[in-house]
This record gives C-alpha cells, structure tokens and sequence, in this order.
C-alpha cells in the first residue's frame, strides 16, 4: 500500500544500521518530558486526527482523539503516591461504527507503564484487554467475544537485561519522552526495546503477552505537512519481527504526535493540539468524553 512506503523504508534503513552493530545502550529516562511544570496546570492536552484505517482492501474514513493528563496514584493500603501520566486514545471508524480505545497510567519520571487497558466493538461484542501490574508482576488479563481471543489470564515476563520495556499502545505518549533526549544526543540514535505488542493486532492473547525484541531509531525529518499545518519534526520508526511502524512528532516540546504509520495499515494525521480546562470537549469519534 503506498501509505505504507515510509514504514518499509524506515524498516530497511532500521536493518542495514543494526547489521554488524553491538546493542546501544538502553534509552535514558524521559525525565525531562514528564517533570516539565507544564502538566502540573490542571489542564488537558487535546489532539484530534484524521485519517484512513485498510479493511477488507478498502481505505476507510477515520477519526481519532488523544487526551493527555497528569494526575498522582496512591494504591489502596499503602501511603505511597506516584506521580502520573495518563490518556485516552479513542479512534473511530464512522463507515464502520468501529471504535477502539486505550486508556493508560504510566509513571510520570520514567513513562513506564503502570496499567494499560485497550478495548475494541466486533460484532459479537467488545474485545477487552487490561494489562496490569499484580504481585510485583505485569499480567495480562482477557475478555472477549471472539473464538481467537478466548478469555485467560497470563503473566507477562519482561527480560531481565535493563533494557526499556514499551508497551505498543503506549507508544503515541512514550515515544514523546524519547523525543526529549534529543537535547542531549543528535539524531541518528537508536534504542533496544522490549515491546509489548498491540493488544488488538489479531494475534492470539499469548502471543500478545510475549515481549519483543525491537529497535526504536529517532531521526530528523524534514518539515511536514498535516491538516494543523506545517512542522519541524523528528521521525520515529520502531521495528520489530520484520515489520515497522512509523510516527512523526514535532520537534519542540511538548513534542506532539504529528502523524503515525503503521504496518497495520493505518495513517493519522493531525488536526488540533490545545491544552483545555479539565471538561474535555466532545468526542469526535462518537462516544463519550474522556475519563
């Protein structure tokens, strides 16, 4: 597909930079993104995209909406409190009545994941997976209508080798972290990740609770063109088994995610950024406000 051309080329150039290499070293916390005083004014970060998602060999109309938050997580019995990030990204396929969501809590200092719950409307029903943390371990937890997602419960056992660990439906806020270490390392640079795959790519829920090894590459790009206009901009790629997916995002903080490629055959592009009193405004894909 021709939308799908930067992705494999970014994936090409991925393998030929890693061929003969020894392993980077892991990606530095994305302090800078999440201590900046910004988030601490009380309001919420809006994006709203467009674009086209590919079924059935057909490019469909699609709309999506990122909502970003800070907020403190206290568990229950216990004085400790995290500082946090949290957001909902809800995108819709109107021609379809198809929606998905993600809605994520991630650690405001490191951006590491905390609880991660994704969910999708299929004929049948919804599809709904949270991934969360018990007992000191990272679990993946399953409901769904479907015969290929049959409910379950399982461990996710991250390697023990200090290397970052991402969960893909994080990716739209977590990359935003390593776009500020660009102050401290010009592009080129790549990182090692372990990634968690999407938990709605379509493969069986063991499958998707089994991290993989795979190569974060930030590069300088030239200036973009979205529906919000024009930008300087970092391109992301991020490979793993063979495929690439591909995001842009503006190169002064806060970073925005500007555009995103991925080798499931979807194209977002921007439409609006702002920063919102706390009633988030309506949702353009449909459904109800953000949490």
């Amino acid at each position: 597909m021709k939308h799908l051309k930067c992705a494999a080329a970014a994936l090409a150039l991925l393998l030929l930079a890693s061929c003969g290499r020894t392993a980077p070293p892991p990606a530095p916390a994305a302090q800078r993104f999440g201590d900046d005083p910004l988030w601490d004014d009380g309001r919420f970060e809006v994006s709203t995209y467009v674009g086209s998602t590919e079924r059935g060999g057909e490019e469909r109309p699609t709309v999506a909406r990122l909502v970003v938050m800070a907020g403190r997580l206290t568990p229950a019995g216990t004085q400790d409190t995290t500082r946090t990030l949290s957001f909902d990204f809800v995108v819709g396929i109107p021609a379809d009545a198809g929606r998905e969501t993600t809605a994520a809590v991630l650690r405001r200092d490191s951006l590491d994941p905390i609880e991660v719950r994704v969910s999708r409307s299929e004929r049948c029903g919804l599809t709904r997976v949270h991934l969360g943390r018990d007992a000191g371990r990272f679990v993946q937890t399953v409901a769904s209508c479907l015969a290929e997602a049959p409910p379950g419960r399982t461990a996710v056992t991250w390697p023990a080798d200090g290397r970052p660990q991402v969960c893909w439906d994080a990716l739209p806020v977590w990359l935003r972290g390593l776009a500020g270490e660009t102050a401290g390392r010009k592009p080129p640079f790549e990182v090692r990740v372990w990634l968690l795959p999407g938990q709605l790519s379509g493969r069986s829920p063991l499958e998707r609770a089994r991290p993989l090894d795979a190569v974060v590459r930030v590069t300088e790009a030239d200036s973009i063109d979205v529906p919000a206009g024009r930008f300087a901009a970092l391109e992301i790629a991020v490979a793993a088994e063979g495929k690439a997916d591909a995001y842009w995002l503006d190169a002064k903080y806060p970073h925005a995610l500007l555009k995103m490629q991925t080798a499931a055959h979807r194209t977002l592009g921007l439409t609006r950024t702002a920063r919102v009193a706390a009633a988030a405004p309506a949702d353009p894909t449909g459904g109800a406000p953000a949490r």
